[in-house]
């Protein structure tokens, strides 16, 4: 029997370029040859068929070139076919091997795929709420803006006339819009149903950056009582209660008694800020109608957002902010004298200190994975011992180094390794050198 390394030797020269270009040498030479002597038979000097034969022969080196390249694919192609013949007889053993041994094997698998699990949740839920970007155009310049005593930062929403005073001064803010939460009785649809809506001003929905599917954003000049009944559906409202008819805007509902009219539907996508963190379940906006005189300046109850304009710091924003406060202040010290303001990026605002708690479980996971993958190493590494004597006799039948290895990669992916086989290998037809 050879040696393995007559075999690997024997596949290098067999494949070798050196060899290849030998090959086609004497390929070419066989044929002129032929054609030389046919020459001479019919009369001609050696000289002269030779000659002859050559120029019907054409392009040497360019018949060369092509051989190589032919042959280059031929050899490629056959390289191709043993090694995916090689992968299919290996996963045919390890096949066997999974059926013969199911209990070790699902002990393995039930390990690793419970330490995977718990990662794939983890990641997951980092992945929706903290790496994935909020669905708003440039949304790192989106901002929630707080009123707060002097001693500290406390997330005290914006009075209405604070508001409209702030909004009239800043310039640091391209934009500022607030919001409030209500309850409303919907009918119109398939059935009444009581749903969580959300009125705001219009310069908030300009802020947020997100157009309608259908229809249009309410104005301000919709922002007056009397000119207000007009709502933007959710698209998840829009498909439950309409069934995604395309013709509902301009319909008219009833919300609490009063008739008001569908002007937009907005994207799949949309989710309405949240200033108090937690989920977004509104599912109805309509304009905010706020009083235009300075009574409610003490009434605290206007969730705000801002956009930055552009190149503009929170630090900056803040410090105006901070001027504008200090202004009221010394203008109504009864409703403001304490009253500060500050500036909380979106982001931070809605994930709060979710984001630090995932991390926090996402390492924990890890790191039972880890725990996970050391035990079925350990395991595999025992039940391998047993097989040492399998291993032995394939290199002795010329499995090389490769062969080998391939085959334990093949069987880990299917599943981990098992004992020592009940039959040999060579009667599965699995051994390749």
């Amino acid at each position: 029997m050879k040696d393995p390394g007559d075999w690997r030797s024997l596949w290098r020269r067999l494949f070798s370029q050196r060899q290849m270009d030998d090959d086609i040498e004497a390929e070419i030479s066989f044929h002129i040859e032929g054609q030389v002597e046919s020459l001479m038979e019919a009369g001609f000097t050696e000289e002269e068929a030779r000659r002859k034969a050559r120029r019907r022969f054409g392009n040497e080196t360019r018949i060369k070139a092509d051989m190589a390249a032919a042959s280059g694919t031929r050899i490629k192609r056959k390289k191709r076919e043993v090694t995916m013949d090689s992968i299919v007889r290996d996963l045919k053993y390890a096949l066997r091997q999974l059926v013969r041994y199911p209990g070790f094997s699902l002990l393995l698998i039930l390990t690793i795929a419970v330490a995977i699990g718990g990662n794939v949740a983890i990641f997951s839920v980092l992945e929706g709420i903290v790496l994935r970007p909020l669905p708003y155009p440039d949304a790192d310049r989106i901002v929630a803006v707080w009123e707060t005593p002097e001693e500290g930062r406390w997330y005290q929403p914006f009075s209405a006339p604070d508001y409209l005073d702030v909004r009239e001064q800043v310039q640091s803010l391209e934009e500022i819009g607030v919001l409030d939460f209500e309850w409303f009785n919907f009918s119109g649809g398939d059935k009444p149903v009581r749903i969580r809506g959300g009125y705001s001003s219009a310069s908030l929905m300009e802020l947020l950056g997100v157009q309608p599917i259908q229809g249009r954003l309410y104005t301000e000049a919709e922002e007056v009582e009397g000119n207000n009944r007009v709502v933007v559906l959710s698209y998840g409202l829009w498909k439950s209660q309409f069934a995604g008819d395309p013709g509902v805007v301009g319909n008219r509902i009833n919300i609490a008694g009063a008739q008001w009219e569908i002007i937009g539907i907005m994207p799949e996508s949309f989710r309405f800020p949240t200033p108090w963190g937690g989920r977004d379940d509104t599912r109805i906006w309509a304009p905010l109608v706020l009083p235009q005189t300075e009574f409610g300046r003490s009434s605290h109850w206007l969730g705000t957002f801002a956009r930055l304009a552009p190149g503009t710091t929170i630090e900056e924003a803040e410090v105006e902010l901070s001027i504008i406060a200090l202004q009221l202040a010394e203008a109504y010290p009864d409703t403001n004298a304490q009253t500060r303001m500050w500036i909380q990026p979106m982001m931070t605002r809605t994930l709060g200190g979710i984001s630090s708690i995932v991390v926090f479980l996402l390492v924990i996971v890890g790191l039972v994975l880890l725990i996970a993958c050391a035990n079925v190493a350990s395991m595999l590494l025992a039940r391998g011992m047993n097989r040492a004597s399998e291993f032995a006799i394939r290199a002795s039948m010329g499995a090389g180094k490769r062969g080998l290895i391939r085959q334990l990669l093949t069987e880990s992916l299917v599943r981990p390794s098992s004992g020592e086989p009940r039959e040999s290998f060579w009667l599965s037809g699995v051994w390749t050198p």
